[in-house]
Parts: structure tokens; C-alpha cells; sequence
């Protein structure tokens, strides 16, 4: 069976396709951005390429957690926010797990659309500062400099 839905999918240059097997659906990419910017042409999921994986780490490392590299997206996001203390930290988890996704989505499609190689530290750093914006946009009370966010964010959550 084919769906229109599908069809949109698949006509977009080819990057993702859904596909349903048995009672679950697989994201499956044929383009992906990895170490040293190589395209690799198989079945591989979101977060288990080099260059996504390699974030995933230095994430967990500037966050101070230990969470290993999770099977897929929404165990991501579980493993992370799970690893919070408490309320804020969680929310500030969930809002470095927002920036993170967007990251790795955008990385791809300069590689796809630009041919623009991702470099693990940019990434990083990028998801630093837009993590820390949108959580400026969220706080409540109590703000923070970038170098306090990048040097410690779980202080800042706590705030």
C-alpha cells in the first residue's frame, strides 16, 4: 500500500521514508550527516550515525549526566529529562533535548541541501547558545549569562 502521505515523504529529495513493519513505523534515512561529512546510502536511524552520537556524548558530558546512546529519539528524550533532579532541571533538560534535535535536523539538511560538512564542537556550541535563549525565554525568574550556561547549566536550572 501506498499513501499519500508517503508520497510526500519519499518526493522530498529521498532523505526520509517512513515505513510501516509490523506494528511499528522505522524512520529510515538514506542520507545522513556523519564523521567527516561522508554520505552513507543504508538503513540507519536518527541518532546512530558518528556525528550525531558524538554529540549525544559531548552533550551529556557539559550537562554532567551519564546517559548511554538510546535506541531511538523519544528514549532520548526520556533518558535525558529522567536524568533530572528535579522539576526545573527536567524542564531545563527537555529544553537542551529541543535544541539538540533541531541541531542534528539542521546539520542534516546543510549536508543535503548545501553539502556543508557538520563539525561536532559548532554543533555543540550551537545547541549551548540556543538552549540558553530559549531557556532565558522560559525562565520565569532568574536569568543567566551564556559563560554561567555554558560553564554550568544544571546551576542555572536551579535558580
Amino acid at each position: 500500500m501506498y499513501y499519500s502521505h508517503q508520497w510526500i515523504i519519499d518526493s522530498c529529495c529521498g532523505i526520509t521514508l517512513l515505513q510501516m513493519q509490523g506494528e511499528f513505523f522505522v524512520l529510515r534515512t538514506r542520507s545522513v550527516v556523519c564523521a567527516g561529512g561522508k554520505w552513507k546510502l543504508r538503513v540507519t536511524f536518527f541518532l546512530h550515525c558518528d556525528f550525531a552520537a558524538q554529540i549525544w556524548y559531548g552533550l551529556c558530558r557539559w550537562l554532567d549526566v551519564v546517559v548511554e546512546l538510546p535506541a531511538n529519539v523519544m528514549m532520548s528524550y526520556g533518558s535525558l529529562i529522567g536524568s533530572g533532579r528535579n522539576k526545573r532541571m527536567k524542564k531545563g533538560f527537555a529544553i537542551v533535548w529541543l535544541a539538540f534535535i533541531r541541531t542534528i535536523w539542521r546539520a542534516r539538511n546543510d549536508k543535503t541541501f548545501n553539502n556543508v560538512a557538520g563539525v561536532v564542537e559548532d554543533a555543540v556550541d550551537l545547541i549551548q547558545r540556543l538552549s540558553w535563549q530559549w531557556f532565558l525565554n522560559n525562565a520565569a525568574t532568574g536569568s543567566c549569562l551564556l559563560y554561567e550556561w555554558v560553564w554550568n547549566p544544571g546551576d542555572c536550572m536551579l535558580r
